[in-house]
């Protein structure tokens, strides 16, 4: 069985890194809201204000555990009104702890990678992967592509014989969360234009989707780095300054993130579906009503990440009023579609269906739009 280790309290993590949400994770793996404490607050001499300290997070900080040392709590007022309290000799940013993944003979390299990406989302500063025999050059360039392609900011600095040591090289407090943000969403529209470019024109497939393969590389790796930093804010709200992030609009960034991410899954998928297409098939005849529909998407996407970052819920609500009477147009002409798909390709059929997705994803970033405007009255 894999474990993480090595910390303060030892546990494995079972998780899928998709599924990964902004909670905290208990010493068995376990995903449980965060410990909730109430205290008396007692009056003495002088009108002095005392509240105690809980016992387990004392003991935890090994805060007064010497005879006459002094150990200082910082505290911090957030913006939301919040009092955060720091214990003494810890930063934040990237955990001075290493998470250790320990490798048994049955261990399948698909938990390998999730307690890997586990690790990283959690803020470990180091990820150490360890054997009790010598790890191959396959799964080293497996580490490597792994780290490359998905760890941003961390890289393998050390290796032995069974061992691989991934350490993260650049600290939370010096990431732009916004124009990296900003940077993400970007990016999608960039894939977006390539697989429209793809459908168009008559380019050599195997460079267009090597191109595209490549586009939504990059998509994934910047998913895990923002992830990332709203879970360390999750687990830290003092950083939500440092990030330029209300700690009240985490949720809604997590579920742009997502849609974001699986936008560039489909639209990967969508051009290796083109490319499956016959040779035998009229490609002007499949493409055209293809090609205008996922023009109209990407102008749907677009809007809705425009809604989001001004946090507009007028061109949300808009933006929601087209999904639905999208939604009627297509199973008006979906008579239409298969016969397009009879007379050149079933593919027409999937595609299609992906283009839906397309928009139902555009539109959860319209209904977050909404809940942070809401919210944004709120506080």
């Amino acid at each position: 069985m894999l474990g993480i280790g090595e910390r303060e309290d030892s546990y494995s993590v079972n998780i899928l890194y998709r599924k990964y949400t902004i909670c905290q994770m208990t010493p068995r793996g376990t995903l449980t809201p965060r410990k909730m404490y109430t205290r008396k607050v007692q009056v003495v001499g002088n009108g002095t204000i005392v509240v105690s300290l809980p016992r387990e997070w004392i003991k935890k900080h090994n805060i007064g555990r010497k005879l006459n040392q002094i150990d200082e709590v910082k505290m911090e007022m957030i913006e939301s009104g919040e009092l955060v309290l720091h214990p003494p000799r810890v930063s934040y940013g990237l955990k001075p702890s290493k998470a250790v993944i320990r490798l048994q003979d049955t261990a399948s390299r698909e938990l390998m990678d999730e307690l890997i990406v586990s690790a990283y989302l959690d803020g470990y500063s180091r990820i150490v992967i360890r054997s009790n025999k010598r790890i191959t050059l396959a799964l080293r360039t497996h580490l490597e592509k792994l780290t490359s392609a998905i760890l941003n900011g961390y890289e393998v600095l050390g290796e032995t014989e069974r061992t691989v040591i991934i350490q993260g090289i650049m600290p939370l407090q010096a990431f732009d969360f916004e124009r990296f943000f900003i940077s993400f969403q970007a990016r999608v529209e960039v894939l977006f234009k390539q697989v429209i470019t793809y459908f168009r024109t008559n380019a050599s497939e195997e460079e267009s989707l090597e191109k595209i393969h490549h586009f939504e590389t990059v998509l994934d790796r910047n998913y895990f780095l923002l992830l990332r930093a709203l879970y360390a804010v999750a687990n830290n709200p003092s950083l939500a300054q440092e990030l330029k992030i209300h700690t009240w609009e985490l949720l809604d960034f997590h579920i742009v993130l997502l849609a974001c991410e699986r936008i560039g899954d489909l639209l990967e998928e969508i051009a290796l579906l083109r490319a499956s297409i016959s040779t035998n098939v009229n490609l002007g005849k499949v493409s055209k009503p293809l090609l205008d529909d996922l023009e109209k998407v990407q102008d749907f996407y677009t809007k809705a990440m425009i809604a989001f970052r001004r946090k507009d819920p007028d061109l949300a609500s808009k933006l929601k009023k087209i999904h639905r009477e999208r939604k009627t147009r297509v199973d008006n002409r979906w008579d239409d579609l298969i016969r397009l798909a009879i007379e050149t390709d079933p593919t027409v059929l999937v595609i299609q269906h992906l283009l839906e997705k397309l928009v139902a994803y555009s539109s959860q970033i319209a209904n977050a739009a909404i809940n942070r405007h809401r919210k944004l009255l709120a506080n």
